[in-house]
């Protein structure tokens, strides 16, 4: 009787433990200082919940102990479990900032900051030279950077107090010239050349001069603004077709110079074109 009384009860026990509908999901940190967690709980089978790693100053977020490297991470509930944060200390790294010729100018920035620091970097030319660029491509100054590794940045300077850039809207459309180094006061000219079947139409300033002059006071651009030349058809027509022909018609680009021709017939002349 005693042994049948424990088979039951196991039973029901069975029953029970099968049925369970919630489960403790439990979120932590491996290094409290380090960085902090949220998202645990308790919560039905089949819920969808986020869970989310927030690293502190100076530290950061590498991955959960099973590898997975989402943050914020998203998980179906379908037992029990737990999910803890890998934080790291960020490393430091070394940023140098130089100038090509440190007679020509200075720069500022250099240091060490932590990985993936938003670092100011900028170029301040001596008197008689003039900023060009860095050497990442960059023509920004201030120019920001962001550090993910050790760095050397270079900026580059030449000797003119100020750079004129000029460029063209379409290299294939037209050339420009005139730009270059000038010292302050200096005047520069600026030519825009067209391609055949093209023409010059403005500067970007909307300034409609070519050649055109500037006197140098700061750093400046200006674009070229090329446009394909507009075609028109000439129609060229006989008041009577059996008095006299007529030649010229066709179509042409702007600017284009088309000869028309009356020829009249024996016994008929050519009086006016209307």
């Amino acid at each position: 009787m005693r042994n049948k009384l424990v088979l039951v009860l196991a039973s029901v026990l069975l029953v029970f433990t099968a049925c369970k509908k919630e489960f403790t999901i439990t979120v932590t940190s491996d290094n409290e200082k380090w960085g902090s967690v949220t998202g645990g709980g308790t919560f039905a089978k089949g819920t969808e919940i986020k869970i989310k790693a927030t690293p502190k100053a100076s530290y950061k977020f590498t991955k959960w102990d099973d590898d997975n490297t989402d943050n914020p991470r998203t998980i179906v509930v379908k037992k029990d479990a737990t999910y803890t944060a890998i934080f790291e200390k960020k490393p430091t790294f070394t940023l140098s900032v130089n100038a090509n010729n440190n007679a020509w100018g200075t720069t500022t920035g250099s240091g060490n900051y932590l990985e993936g620091a938003y670092v100011s970097i900028e170029a301040i030319p001596n008197s008689g030279y003039h900023f060009e660029g860095w050497d990442d491509g960059s023509m920004d100054n201030p120019h920001t950077i962001t550090l993910n590794s050790d760095m050397i940045i270079t900026a580059t300077f030449a000797q003119g107090d100020f750079y004129i850039y000029v460029t063209s809207n379409n290299e294939e459309w037209g050339s420009v010239s005139g730009g270059g180094a000038y010292n302050k006061g200096a005047t520069a000219t600026l030519k825009a050349t067209p391609q055949t079947n093209y023409k010059f139409v403005k500067w970007n300033d909307n300034n409609t001069s070519n050649p055109r002059t500037i006197t140098v006071n700061a750093n400046a651009s200006y674009e070229a603004i090329f446009a394909s030349k507009v075609s028109y058809t000439i129609t060229v027509n006989s008041n009577n077709t059996s008095w006299g022909t007529v030649t010229g018609g066709g179509t042409y680009q702007e600017g284009t110079s088309a000869t028309l021709r009356a020829t009249a017939k024996s016994g008929y002349g050519f009086i006016t074109v209307r």
